[in-house]
């Protein structure tokens, strides 16, 4: 990965970030699938990395054999990334 890859795929982690969390706000039924994901596997450092490792695999996989651009790539590596860092994410309890 050259520089240019790095910033194409910082930038595309801090917009989907961004993105993410304007439809969390709005209480989206997209993220459904999310609130699915047992509570135990949340916020362990090992879960996270594995599934990245495992969904960027599958990028290289469709990179490959829809042959698409680099540019195109690192974009879906910084949205992988982000999606497993928003699934993830330790909830925090609400105490009233």
């Amino acid at each position: 990965m050259n520089i240019k890859g790095i910033i194409v795929v910082t930038i595309s982690i801090a917009v989907f970030d961004l993105l993410l969390m304007q439809l969390k706000k709005l209480d989206s039924k997209a993220l459904w699938l999310f609130y699915r994901i047992p509570e135990k596997w949340k916020g362990k450092w090992q879960i996270k990395w594995i599934s990245i490792l495992i969904l960027l695999l599958g990028n290289a996989y469709i990179k490959v054999y829809f042959r698409l651009n680099d540019i195109f790539a690192y974009i879906i590596a910084g949205f992988i990334v982000s999606l497993c860092d928003f699934a993830l994410i330790k909830t925090q309890e609400k105490y009233n």
